[in-house]
């Protein structure tokens, strides 16, 4: 069960996909989340906020004719890769996370420091802007407007720096993916 500091403490808990919940390559739950999930019940609103940037490198590939696009997922991969996830949460769940997903596929070159060009009629679309791709805050303030709380009302748990970072940035609290689901610290943990 939710933990009485929690339910106290937060409005909304906003969670990382790929990492947090899932391991990103087979869609398996980690362990802990479906055991959370399955004990939640307190009144806290729960949203995903994950980056899908293969996404935005696969476009760009594709668009300007380089590199291996075949290796990295389309938008309909990665919707379809988010959605496996939730399908695998209790039910009572899934008409609340089909409305607050949201899944950013800008994606930055680290070599250059350019963003992946955004699709044709894509290019005021949240889904593609850098402003949305943890370490920005945008897609956690999102939720926070969406759920009309304020940044101390959130907590987001996830496994990355970028995640840490983007909590930071949106004023939210942060707790680390394994703290939050009682697992062992990755050895790869920051």
């Amino acid at each position: 069960m939710i933990s009485r500091k929690l339910h106290e403490r937060y409005a909304a808990i906003i969670f990382d996909i790929d990492g947090t919940l899932a391991d990103r390559d087979t869609n398996v739950l980690l362990p802990g989340v479906l055991d959370w999930f399955e004990q939640h019940n307190a009144p806290i609103r729960i949203a995903l906020a994950t980056n899908q940037g293969g996404v935005g490198l696969r476009y760009w590939m594709v668009r300007d004719g380089f590199g291996q696009p075949d290796k990295f997922p389309d938008q309909r991969d990665a919707e379809n890769h988010v959605q496996a996830v939730i399908n695998q949460l209790p039910s009572r769940f899934r008409d609340e996370l089909d409305l607050n997903t949201l899944i950013c596929f800008a994606y930055q070159s680290k070599k250059s420091g350019k963003w992946s060009p955004a699709p044709e009629g894509h290019e005021d679309d949240w889904q593609w802007s850098s402003a949305y791709r943890k370490p920005a805050p945008g897609m956690l303030r999102r939720v926070m407007s969406e759920f009309h709380i304020m940044p101390n009302l959130a907590l987001m748990v996830g496994d990355g720096e970028e995640d840490q970072q983007a909590a930071e940035a949106a004023g939210c609290d942060f707790m680390w993916a394994w703290e939050f689901f009682k697992r062992d610290r990755p050895e790869d943990a920051p």
